[in-house]
């Protein structure tokens, strides 16, 4: 049986989902263990078996034992365990790093790490984690006076002493965080501004007119092919 794993560098055990576990139980034993494991979003999840396989690499072969655990997306992710077996080489962003053969990993040894002070370019995770580091920025405790989408930020107030002191703590939160702004692209004490495809204004929020005039503009369909044209324009 030929399978696909998913390497993970950051785990320090291989893990196996339920289900494809269950397809592996003529070829592997099923042990019963009791163990914590620290899932990605920061949870606990208790793992009370695992299965050992024999898996093939090449002209050799591999005994692991797999945690099996439920509701995970990746059939089959192969961790430092599984690395420290085989012995292996990573290679990212022109950095690698050896990991010999039969090292065992208890978790306290110090394993290389490459740190970017700026984000390289290339990374398909570039935006989300921009997303996610200016949220712990410009967190829950203002966020009903200042809002920030990737590198749009609008910070709202009722009188203009309010907003000042607002402005004041969005630039220290920056600051603090070493984030720098353009001040060629930003617009100060606007009553009326457009973002992320809305026109606010102290009436509200409303849908910004130039993104419908191209479909309040357009002349009357005369024949089935223009009427599909704009039938899939206007539904997208």
């Amino acid at each position: 049986m030929e399978i696909t794993a998913t390497m993970n560098t950051g785990a320090t055990a291989s893990f196996i989902s339920k289900e494809f576990a269950d397809r592996l139980r003529t070829v592997g034993e099923v042990v019963s263990t009791r163990r914590e494991v620290r899932m990605a979003d920061g949870r606990y999840e208790e793992v009370t078996s695992l299965i050992e396989v024999d898996v093939g690499l090449g002209e050799g072969t591999v005994r692991m034992q797999l945690l099996i655990l439920h509701n995970i997306i990746d059939a089959l992710v192969v961790g430092w365990d599984f690395l420290t077996k085989v012995g292996a080489r990573i290679e990212c962003a022109g950095l690698s790093t050896a990991i010999p053969a039969g090292q065992v990993f208890r978790g306290r040894e110090k394993v290389p790490v490459a740190i970017w002070k700026v984000m390289p370019f290339g990374l398909h995770s570039a935006s989300a984690t921009f997303q996610r580091a200016l949220d712990q920025v410009i967190g829950p405790q203002i966020m009903p006076h200042a809002f920030a989408y990737q590198d749009d930020i609008i910070v709202i107030r009722r009188t203009l002493q309010e907003h000042k002191r607002n402005l004041k703590e969005v630039f220290r939160r920056l600051r603090a965080a070493n984030l720098n702004i353009n001040a060629d692209k930003c617009k100060f004490f606007r009553k009326e501004l457009q973002y992320l495809g809305h026109r606010v204004t102290d009436q509200g929020i409303e849908t910004d007119p130039e993104k419908g005039a191209a479909i309040a503009q357009l002349k009357p369909q005369g024949n089935v092919k223009e009427l599909r044209q704009y039938l899939g324009a206007a539904s997208c």
